[in-house]
Formats: structure tokens, sequence, C-alpha cells
């Protein structure tokens, strides 16, 4: 159960990345955050059905499919942010090394949780382990966000991220 309430507990890292979006415009930069944010909801929905699949009682087999899942949509999610490439605004190189450092922050906390379930830990181990795991998941996209809207003093990409129609479902959730 412990191990549920981690992977739950990992969804809501996701929300921190697309907070504060909406809105009607489709400039280049506003489509940029909207794929950003349209990655992060199918991210989020991927790592909850993951989450939800795993019960009180579950065997190995469901936990390991689990964190196969986890680790698959977490490889989607970056590569598709990853994809994306620079944003097409003054600050687009920084903001492509922001969304370079979050996948590999994120992907090198997949590993540490699969670390901690796939080891010779109990229970109490793994389940610390993944919680800090998640925490620093959590802290990565946090600070990510902030430092992408922190990028340009136009507020560009701010403003983007408040326009994107794509973000609507990730600010309603926060």
């Amino acid at each position: 159960m412990s191990r549920r309430i981690s992977l739950t507990s990992f969804v809501v890292a996701i929300a921190v990345l697309a907070a504060g979006c909406g809105g009607d415009d489709a400039s280049a930069t506003e489509q940029w955050a909207g794929d950003v944010c349209t990655s992060a909801s199918t991210w989020r929905d991927s790592v909850e059905s993951a989450a939800g699949s795993i019960g009180a009682g579950s065997g190995g087999q469901s936990i390991e499919q689990a964190l196969d899942d986890v680790d698959h949509a977490t490889q989607t999610f970056t590569n598709a942010i990853d994809a994306l490439g620079a944003p097409d605004t003054e600050a687009g190189d920084e903001a492509d090394a922001v969304i370079t450092e979050l996948s590999g922050d994120l992907e090198a906390q997949v590993a540490v949780i699969r670390d901690a379930v796939g080891g010779d830990k109990s229970a109490l181990e793994t389940a610390t382990a993944t919680a800090a795991a998640v925490a620093s998941m959590r802290e990565s996209v946090s600070r990510s966000f902030d430092e992408l809207r922190e990028l340009d003093a136009g507020g560009e990409l701010s403003d983007a991220f408040e326009d994107a129609d794509e973000c609507d479902d990730i600010r309603d959730e926060r």
C-alpha cells in the first residue's frame, strides 16, 4: 500500500509543470507551451493508471508492471518535451536547457525508484527511497516550471502557458 501512495504522489509532481495554464491565442510560443502541457497530461494520466493498478496485497509482478508503465510514461514524456526543442523566444535556448535538465532529473529518479523496488530492501526502506525520489521529482518539476516562466523579462513564456488551451485541465487540477 505504501508503494501505491508513493506512486500516486509521483503523479502530483507533473501538475506543477503546467501551473497557471489557460487561454485562446495560438502563437508559436503558445503552441510550444500547449505541447508541453499535452505531454504532461498524457504522462500524468499514464502514471495515475499505473499507480491505480497497485493495491494492497499486490504481487511483485503487478508492481513491476506498474514500474515499467511509469518508466515508459516518463521516457515518452521526456522524449516528447526534448523533441519540442527551444521555443521561439529570446530565451529559447535557455528554456531548451531547462527542459533537457528536467528530462535527465526525471529519468534519474525513475531509476532510483526501480532500484528501490527491485533491491533487497525492506518495505520501509523501499517506501522511504521511493518517497524521496518522488519528492526530488516534484522539486525538479517545480523548479523547472518556475525557471521557464521567469526566463524572459517580457513574460512571453509565462503568457504562453497562461493562454494555451491544452493547459486547462492541468491547471484545473491544481
